[in-house]
């Protein structure tokens, strides 16, 4: 890994590390297998087959690689706050319209945001605007 930072040929993603099969492993295993994984990665234990954590790792991976919440308003419409758009905690506005379709950014004329990115509601916003968790989003293109 030290020669990989310092020649900077590879960047590594957050990870987390799901241990399985809790249900049949002792004890002893479990901590021998947590032991031999590097120190501060994120370790859930699960069983897929008796369903245990399964629920519980949904969150434990949103909490732990970093995604935040982005509520979509399609213009002249109630934003759905049912179901947000899942992105990375690093994202603009730029990668908002890439993930939606491949033409908002072309067509991009600006966007509006309201919630914790925004200095007040409904801000005009440009591409490189950073977006927060809970952000409601309206993007306005060109016909």
């Amino acid at each position: 890994m030290i020669v990989d930072t310092l020649a900077g040929s590879r960047v590594y993603s957050k990870a987390v590390v799901a241990i399985n099969k809790i249900d049949i492993a002792q004890e002893h295993e479990l901590v021998r297998s947590e032991k031999s994984l590097p120190q501060g990665w994120p370790i859930m234990r699960i069983s897929a087959f008796k369903g245990i954590g399964l629920e519980d790792l949904k969150d434990f991976i949103y909490d732990n690689l970093g995604f935040m919440r982005i509520f979509l308003k399609p213009q002249g419409q109630d934003a759905d706050m049912d179901e947000p758009l899942i992105v990375k905690d690093d994202s603009t506005v730029r990668n908002v319209c890439n993930n939606l379709h491949r033409d908002f950014v072309r067509k991009f004329r600006f966007a509006r945001v309201k919630g914790p990115s925004a200095k007040f509601d409904w801000q005009r916003v440009g591409l490189d605007h950073l977006l927060n968790d809970g952000d409601i989003l309206t993007i306005v293109v060109r016909r």
